[in-house]
């Protein structure tokens, strides 16, 4: 998706790196690049605190929260 015109900002949030690296790389190659990755709901919380997100993408099954 070379021409986004209004690029959302992302927030990507599971507790396994692996995944998340994954995601990341996959939206970057599509044009997406205001990407926040966390591994908990504690720090999913905090990010929603610190900026609005336009997309949550979440694990469902998570140590500390449901996704």
């Amino acid at each position: 998706m070379a021409g986004i015109e209004n690029k959302p900002s992302i927030l990507l949030l599971d507790d396994e790196p692996l995944i998340l690296r994954y995601l990341n790389s996959s939206l970057e190659s599509e044009g997406y690049s205001s990407i926040t990755q966390v591994q908990s709901g504690e720090a999913a919380s905090a990010a929603v605190e610190q900026q609005p997100f336009s997309i949550l993408i979440s694990d469902v099954y998570l140590p500390d929260i449901d996704g």
